[in-house]
């Protein structure tokens, strides 16, 4: 009864060290949640002044063609977007196997820009492309994408919310 009462106790009292982090000036440098917030938020703050940047340096009359599936990647574009004050349409590829709550999030954020916002219904759902193919997209054999999501927008600037760091591939060829 004892021990387990001063595991308890161990747990209750438990707080989380300091975040570490290593620099050539102290290899031992302790960096409270504060500095490391300020770090992080001024890498991102640069991050974010880029983009910026990089949008208003392409942007032009025909307004860009904002690919937008509903996920953080693809709001992050969309804020940075309205961000740069650049002209810009959204545009979602319904893709017939999102979720319910997803969906609805989309038809929220589309109803939004009025004649700037845009759903796109495929001519074939998931599951006649998975009957026609006679069997499910994979890692390797992606034809869902080129069905149900890259159609549109041909000879647009299109802006995307792909990553980098999300594949080899996306990394080699990186778009802008």
């Amino acid at each position: 009864m004892n021990k387990r009462k001063s595991g308890l106790q161990k747990i209750k009292n438990f707080r989380d060290p300091p975040f570490r982090t290593i620099s050539k000036s102290n290899q031992n440098h302790n960096t409270t949640g504060k500095e490391k917030k300020s770090m992080l938020s001024g890498s991102l703050m640069k991050k974010e002044k880029e983009a910026i940047e990089r949008l208003q340096a392409f942007s032009a009359e025909e307004p860009y063609y904002l690919c937008y599936s509903g996920g953080k990647d693809s709001d992050t574009i969309r804020i940075l977007a309205e961000l740069a004050n650049v002209n810009f349409e959204v545009h979602n590829n319904h893709t017939t196997v999102d979720a319910p709550e997803t969906v609805y999030y989309i038809r929220e954020v589309i109803k939004q820009y009025g004649d700037k916002g845009f759903i796109h219904y495929p001519e074939k759902t998931m599951w006649q492309l998975i009957v026609e193919k006679l069997f499910p997209p994979t890692r390797l054999a992606r034809y869902c994408c080129a069905e149900l999501k890259e159609k549109d927008g041909k000879g647009r600037r299109k802006v995307t919310g792909v990553r980098w760091a999300e594949s080899n591939n996306r990394k080699k060829i990186r778009g802008l």
